[in-house]
């Protein structure tokens, strides 16, 4: 379905959702258009080692569930989605290395609404985000943080954090560093961007690169400060979007990339 039109996609999906096979559609398109690829494994290989933590913020349907437990690290996979996390619990029944939480991530624990896409799950955010789906519908989740994920799993090696617009928030529910965090950014919310990384220096993830889009490498030659990356997030296109890497040097072994 990745090859198709956005248009050809959402008549799909209406059908789908008439015929009631919309999950399963949802669930195609997103394991057909994420499949992990060498260059998936090259990218993280560097963070990742053989039985490390890795958390999976805004996990979804697993893309990168799957492609950490590929490198060998026990994966706490974090979704609020009901439907998303059903499927996630089929995939890792006999999986001991895997945990899923159904949860939002946020700033405090406690209760969130979910504005649900039905569609686009995956386009589905927390109310409050920068993102939030026109037409969703609200639902009631619990909400967990960083620091009480921490507390119940230890500190990872790598966390990603994808949440639709919410990961500013997801970040004011940590107080102590990371040896790397990833964040997904949009070029067109450079605030966001400044902000996510203001919130992570303090804690030691100081230098930061990026990806773009499909291109499963870093953009940059080498590790940025923060004002170096607002210059390269501000020149990069206004629809570009990808995920900023925010490295912990004191406690990463991956800093010599």
């Amino acid at each position: 379905m990745a090859l198709l039109s956005d248009g050809t996609k959402r008549e799909i999906k209406r059908a789908a959702n008439f015929a009631g096979f919309l999950s399963l559609a949802n669930q195609v398109e997103y394991w057909w258009g994420n499949r992990i690829t060498s260059d998936h494994l090259s990218l993280y290989r560097p963070f990742i080692s053989d039985q490390t933590v890795c958390f999976d913020i805004g996990a979804h349907y697993g893309r990168k569930t799957k492609l950490f437990r590929k490198l060998g690290a026990r994966v706490v996979a974090v979704e609020p989605i009901a439907d998303c996390c059903r499927k996630l619990r089929e995939l890792y029944a006999n999986d001991p290395k895997t945990t899923i939480i159904e949860r939002a991530c946020g700033p405090s624990a406690g209760r969130a609404t979910l504005r649900y896409c039905r569609l686009n799950p995956q386009n589905s955010a927390i109310a409050g985000s920068s993102r939030e789906a026109p037409n969703a519908e609200d639902s009631n989740v619990l909400m967990t943080t960083l620091d009480a994920l921490i507390g119940a799993h230890g500190i990872p090696s790598f966390c990603k954090i994808d949440c639709e617009g919410y990961e500013r928030a997801v970040l004011r529910g940590l107080s102590s560093g990371i040896p790397a965090i990833s964040f997904e950014f949009h070029s067109s919310d450079v605030a966001g961007v400044e902000s996510c990384t203001s919130q992570l220096i303090p804690l030691g993830n100081d230098r930061f690169n990026f990806t773009r889009g499909n291109v499963h490498r870093f953009i940059a030659s080498g590790w940025l400060t923060q004002a170096q990356l607002i210059a390269h997030v501000s020149a990069e296109p206004p629809e570009t979007a990808g995920d900023i890497f925010a490295l912990n040097e004191e406690l990463s072994s991956a800093s010599r990339i």
